[in-house]
């Protein structure tokens, strides 16, 4: 999960006000600091990183390990230069500039990088969770973010697994009258937001699911229909999509998605597999697929095999979350389903409810239009 803030990894103190000066004319937040350990804590969580000769290899190793393609480097020299462009290349960055000569070409760069991502200003987030082993716990932890997120903001949770035995029923609202996956058509290739939400089953709580149908042969679900369904809601709801590994979905999922939360187990198998997932992914990934970074989420199962640094170095990204085994969850949510777990006012037993704060809080002032 990035944040669009720019991160200044400047030493040079004649360099440092020159580039100081320039971020702060975009308006965006700038984090200053040229602390080697900061910068591997921020570096993957940020937009734009400029960087000057003494850190750009750093931030480039920094988000390598990462496995990080998103972060736009941009490479700062003083006067009179020149620059290295050896060493521009080799940091993998965007583009190289000598300051104050070229603050307009900067600041015009640092405007680009901005506009780069898919704004989201004007729309609700979307948030794709996926898992790279099965029971996991990827499809609780999407409802709970989405249950916790629509006290926040209008929500919807959508259900992208062709397997799955509907979120509907983990959610405890089965029997709610509203379409299914399977019962969605559009006869000109455009749904209608405000008519579909009103089509779909809600939880206690109000919140809308689009789920499967568990007594279809088929689950319904296609690439299109998937692309229909989050240009409708997408403009007014934030979106909390539920996609394994394993679906063919996975890729149109991710490429409407500015979050992308990997749960993993602490377990030897659970993350070489989400590791291996991850190159597929890289391998796989194209300019449409959008070539988003995600950040874990560790979710206990029971015995522990991995520490939290051992998870990191194996799967090679940031631990956004982790959440302790909850003994008693099964049989609530097999008894009452997980909006009738109430321990919190949101529903939620407290380990969720926590993991679920600390997630969306980069989200809390994104509002739908």
């Amino acid at each position: 999960m990035t944040t669009r803030s720019i991160l200044l990894a400047i030493t040079d103190p004649l360099l440092h006000p020159e580039v100081m000066n320039i971020a702060a004319a975009t308006g965006r937040e700038i984090i200053d600091t040229a602390d080697p350990r900061e910068i591997t804590t921020l570096a993957p969580k940020t937009d734009t990183i400029i960087a000057d000769a003494a850190t750009v290899n750093h931030v480039r190793a920094v988000l390598d390990s990462q496995r990080n393609t998103f972060t736009t480097v941009l490479l700062a020299y003083p006067e009179p230069g020149p620059i290295d462009w050896k060493l521009a290349l080799k940091a993998g960055t965007t583009d190289a500039f000598i300051l104050p000569a070229q603050a307009t070409e900067l600041l015009a760069a640092l405007r680009t990088s901005t506009s780069r991502r898919t704004d989201t200003s004007e729309h609700g987030s979307v948030i794709a969770v996926s898992s790279a082993t099965g029971g996991a716990g990827c499809s609780t932890i999407a409802a709970a973010l989405a249950l916790y997120s629509h006290h926040i903001t209008p929500t919807v949770l959508i259900d992208a697994d062709p397997q799955s035995g509907g979120l509907d029923l983990l959610l405890g609202c089965e029997d709610c009258p509203g379409i299914r996956w399977i019962d969605l058509t559009s006869s000109d290739g455009v749904l209608d937001g405000a008519d579909l939400i009103a089509a779909l089953p809600h939880s206690a709580s109000g919140l809308p699911v689009l789920s499967v149908d568990r007594q279809s042969p088929k689950a319904g679900i296609t690439e299109e229909k998937l692309q229909q369904v989050i240009a409708a809601l997408r403009p007014h709801y934030r979106l909390i999509i539920d996609i394994p590994a394993h679906a063919h979905l996975l890729s149109t999922a991710l490429s409407s998605a500015d979050t992308f939360y990997l749960v993993i187990p602490p377990e030897v198998r659970a993350a070489a597999a989400a590791s291996r997932m991850l190159t597929n992914l890289r391998q796989q990934a194209t300019k449409a697929t959008n070539r988003l970074t995600p950040d874990g989420i560790i979710r206990h199962r029971g015995w522990a095999g991995l520490r939290l640094k051992d998870v990191q170095s194996i799967v090679g990204i940031t631990i956004a979350a982790e959440v302790g085994s909850i003994p008693t969850l099964p049989k609530k949510i097999e008894c009452f389903g997980l909006n009738g777990t109430a321990t919190t006012r949101a529903g939620l037993p407290r380990p969720l409810e926590r993991m679920a704060r600390s997630l969306l809080a980069p989200h809390a002032k994104q509002v739908a239009a």
